[in-house]
């Protein structure tokens, strides 16, 4: 089984001032020198190391399988097919995890997703409502303003957020050492 112990884990990059070049020799060396496992471990401990109390609170909320809604606002030429992305990773997620800055729920799932800890999937039919909530939202309706003053057209495209393969396995991991 693997196991996550920063405190035994920690490269010796991470432990002592360096250089980059000396960081990335270590790197290479101690690549050379680690076991599968070790690899699996040094992993899972940076990506913890890069998220944010909110961000944590947010993987346990998605932890036991849970989807959530989310959307995200489009912006394309008024007969264009394809949109270009202007606002993403809107989610009710935030909330019902109780992050402390709500406000910043896309930005922290964009950093989940950027991991390949959390994935989207298709609308849920059955949370109609909060989707419409998340379309009121004071950020999406000033982006399709945004969008609409431009000349554009704006598009809101609703999805699933869930928790990926990835993230499930480093959430049982994480666990299998804290007993919680």
């Amino acid at each position: 089984p693997m196991h996550c112990h920063p405190e035994r884990s920690l490269s010796r990059h991470h432990r002592e001032r360096r250089t980059p070049g000396e960081i990335l020799r270590s790197l290479l060396a101690e690549s050379s020198e680690q076991s599968q496992e070790q690899s699996v471990e040094a992993s899972c401990i940076a990506v913890l190391q890069s998220l944010v109390p909110d961000e944590a609170r947010i993987l346990a909320a998605l932890s036991d399988g849970s989807g959530y809604p989310m959307i995200n606002v489009l912006a394309s030429a008024r007969l264009g097919l394809t949109g270009f992305p202007m606002l993403e990773y809107v989610s009710t997620v935030g909330r019902s995890a109780g992050v402390l800055t709500p406000a910043l729920t896309p930005a922290y799932v964009r950093h989940l997703a950027f991991w390949g800890l959390t994935e989207t999937a298709a609308e849920d039919p059955t949370k109609r409502t909060d989707y419409e909530i998340l379309e009121t939202n004071d950020a999406v309706r000033k982006v399709l303003a945004r969008i609409e003053k431009g000349g554009e057209r704006g598009r809101i495209v609703r999805r699933t957020l869930r928790m990926s393969d990835l993230g499930h396995a480093m959430w049982d991991m994480c666990q299998a050492d804290s007993g919680v």
